[in-house]
């Protein structure tokens, strides 16, 4: 199956995270269709929550065809968004209007999973236990902030520092996710003061995902070198492709030479004269013996018409028993 075919079924002709109509991307481990601004946001979540390739552009692998047949985004949500509470309802219908909202909804659906059950397993956990995946899962007990105001901590302003250096023009490291202002510091989104449990962005939230990175960049040097050493390997050195240009040229030459001396000596031509000298003798042979066994046929008729040789008598050449009868 191509993976186009699998925008065919209900529900994954929108993306899976914010709605938006023709999703080209995928989570290929969850299991869901996204569009390409919410694919940018699962790449920041890192492979090990999110592994995301392209409908079009990549090359599946069977089992990534399978987990995506099999979930689908309608069968994602019934567990990743089985009960949105009234705290977070206006970021759910606003969720694809800025990359603000979309990003803090991605990362509160899959990471923090918060509308999702808190017990069992997740679609793509029971699919890889041999498990069928459920169409509707039982609903999540309510939180104590459930019902408190949403409110989003704004970020902290840049630096003096920072502020400079960003307007001298220098470049700033860009990571595969967003780093925390500070190792304790800030919060992915307060769940309100009234005991409500909040997640602190520290360093242990994002760690895993350097670690991570670093892996990745990692492996993809030592594939980039072990790459280039097998082909600087399979290069010729200059003096071996020197010497096999020499070879070839002294070759040419050579034979340019023989056949030179060939035509400046005649002896093709000798060749084709004597053939044709043997062609010659070899006709004016066959034209004698054709003129002698003329020649024969006629003195043979002539002599059989003046009747010399007498049918009684017979000659020194003919039959004996023919005078034995007489």
């Amino acid at each position: 199956m191509h993976p186009k075919e699998l925008l065919r079924p209900p529900g994954n002709q929108n993306c899976a995270d914010c709605g938006a109509h023709t999703p080209t991307w995928a989570s290929v481990n969850l299991g869901v269709l996204i569009c390409i601004d919410c694919s940018g946001i699962h790449r920041s979540l890192g492979v090990h929550l999110s592994s995301v390739k392209s409908v079009t552009l990549d090359s599946w692998r069977p089992e990534w065809v399978e987990t995506v047949q099999k979930i689908g985004n309608k069968k994602a949500n019934a567990y990743y968004e089985r009960r949105v509470p009234p705290k977070y309802a206006a970021l759910y219908n606003r969720r694809g209007a800025s990359q603000r909202d979309r990003d803090r909804f991605v990362k509160l659906k899959y990471v923090r999973r918060r509308f999702a059950p808190q017990d069992g397993q997740t679609p793509h956990e029971l699919l890889a236990m041999g498990l069928l995946v459920p169409e509707e899962y039982k609903e999540p007990e309510a939180w104590p902030s459930d019902d408190e105001e949403d409110v989003v901590e704004e970020p902290p302003a840049a630096s003096t520092a920072s502020a400079s250096q960003s307007s001298s023009g220098r470049a700033s490291w860009g990571l595969p996710f967003q780093a925390p202002t500070s190792f304790l510091g800030g919060y992915l989104g307060s769940e309100g003061a009234g005991g409500g449990e909040r997640t602190r962005s520290s360093f242990m939230d994002w760690a895993p995902n350097l670690k991570d990175g670093a892996a990745v960049l990692g492996e993809a040097q030592k594939r980039s070198q072990a790459a280039a050493s097998t082909v600087w390997q399979r290069m010729p050195s200059r003096q071996e492709v020197a010497s096999k240009l020499e070879g070839a040229k002294t070759n040419l030459t050579g034979g340019a030479e023989r056949a030179t001396q060939v035509f400046s000596r005649g002896g093709l031509q000798d060749v084709f004269a004597n053939a044709a000298a043997s062609a010659q003798t070899a006709q004016q042979r066959l034209s004698a013996a054709a003129a002698a066994a003329a020649a024969a046929a006629t003195a043979a008729g002539q002599e059989a018409g003046s009747g010399d040789v007498s049918p009684d008598r017979p000659d020194e050449d003919g039959p004996k028993w023919k005078s034995h009868l007489k």
